[in-house]
């Protein structure tokens, strides 16, 4: 068994994922089948891209506020108050998307929900992981997760879309009811979550966490400019992307598998990730992937027919299906080090991703909405080059955790 392990180091941290796991399926098929209709539902209810993109960036803004209050707000919580939350603001998401077809308000409210909940699925993520994991597996668990999650969100659309054939707003609907069910199911199935060790209590004044972002900000800047970029290109995907596939479904009926080709290849080579992290580093393998990757994302934006579309988003994905897990293995290693400063640094980083979903959606709607949806991946794909290679030369080979400045500072 331990050459087993050896020689698929994903399957060691299983048993110890297990409870993570039921949320993850549950709470990602939610999300991803309404992620699919969100850009749809937008484009019915609102007249331009430009505005479909403001509005869709509206859960961003939300994450990001969330994002730096966490400390204060939420500092001492454990793995079991963010998933417990997490429910919570699905089906309260779920919910105010159905009424946004009675006023469109309700739309806005949703994009609320949203960005909060995005946030506390996250947070539950990176607390679980660091108290129930060993640091060796953190590699091989995110790999884990990030592969599960892709496949969930390759199917999440195929339903959506399904759903959406029998009744417009159906997704909404089942979704809401289904994460509902599921909740009071997990409760039932996991009562003991609760007592998964909490970060030490404290209260945070604002400006102190300011200082604290901005010491942790000078040390892992490299790798969370780099998530910044990764994400401004997943919203591109989530939102003209979804769009455009729509569009091309006039010319192929091909064109529907635009975001499983986006989301399969995590499937299928995310437990890779380890092997080159373990080979040429964390930081190093997240670089050059995503360096390579976004040559095919150039593609996709230049080239015509839909075969060929598809193909490049495979290849893209196929290379930072390999660069997210490195990312988020580094950071929960320094997770591990920060010990009660971890959810300041978990939100920090997720910063990255709620700032990108901001500018994301606006700069994709922009683009397309100047030229066309296909123009935005190529655009997407020359900024990602420009920042791996910024980020391939400024990365230190070893990044130290500042414990005794923030000690001081708090």
């Amino acid at each position: 068994m331990y050459t087993f392990r050896r020689k698929l180091p994903i399957i060691s941290p299983l048993p110890k994922l297990l409870p993570l796991i039921f949320p993850l399926i549950v709470l990602n098929l939610s999300d991803a089948i309404l992620s699919y209709t969100v850009p749809l539902y937008a484009n019915a209810l609102l007249p331009n891209d430009l505005l479909i993109g403001i509005v869709i960036s509206l859960s961003s803004l939300v994450g990001l506020i969330f994002d730096y209050a966490s400390k204060r707000l939420f500092g001492s919580k454990n793995f079991a108050f963010f998933v417990k939350a997490t429910f919570i603001l699905s089906v309260a998401y779920s919910s105010l998307l159905g009424l946004s077809f009675v006023n469109k308000y309700f739309f806005l409210l949703a994009m609320a929900a949203w960005g909060m909940y995005y946030e506390t699925l996250a947070f539950s993520n990176f607390k679980y992981l660091k108290n129930a994991v060993d640091r060796r597996d953190y590699t091989s668990s995110w790999s884990f997760i990030n592969m599960l999650r892709a496949l969930i969100y390759a199917v999440g659309p195929l339903v959506a879309t399904f759903l959406m054939s029998q009744q417009f707003q159906l997704p909404t609907y089942f979704c809401g009811v289904f994460v509902l069910a599921a909740f009071f199911l997990y409760l039932a199935l996991f009562p003991k979550n609760a007592k998964i060790k909490a970060s030490t209590a404290s209260i945070v004044e604002s400006r102190t966490e300011l200082k604290v972002w901005l010491i942790l900000f000078k040390k892992i800047y490299p790798l969370w400019v780099l998530n910044l970029t990764l994400a401004i290109v997943d919203s591109g995907f989530w939102t003209v992307g979804i769009l455009m596939s729509e569009k091309l479904g006039k010319i192929s009926p091909l064109a529907i598998l635009f975001i499983p080709a986006y989301m399969l290849p995590a499937v299928l080579f995310s437990p890779l990730s380890q092997v080159f992290s373990n080979k040429f580093g964390k930081k190093r393998t997240a670089i050059i992937t995503s360096l390579i990757g976004s040559v095919a994302l150039c593609i996709v934006g230049l080239v015509t027919r839909v075969e060929f579309i598809l193909t490049a988003v495979f290849a893209y994905s196929v290379f930072t299906s390999l660069t997210f897990p490195a990312i988020y293995s580094a950071v929960e290693d320094y997770i591990k080090r920060l010990g009660d400063f971890d959810t300041d640094l978990i939100g920090l980083e997720q910063s990255s991703t709620s700032i990108a979903y901001v500018i994301g959606p606006i700069l994709a709607g922009f683009v397309a909405y100047q030229f066309t949806e296909q123009s935005v991946f190529f655009v997407f794909g020359l900024l990602l080059a420009w920042v791996s290679v910024f980020v391939l030369l400024v990365t230190p080979h070893k990044i130290r955790m500042p414990q005794t400045e923030l000690l001081n500072i708090s």
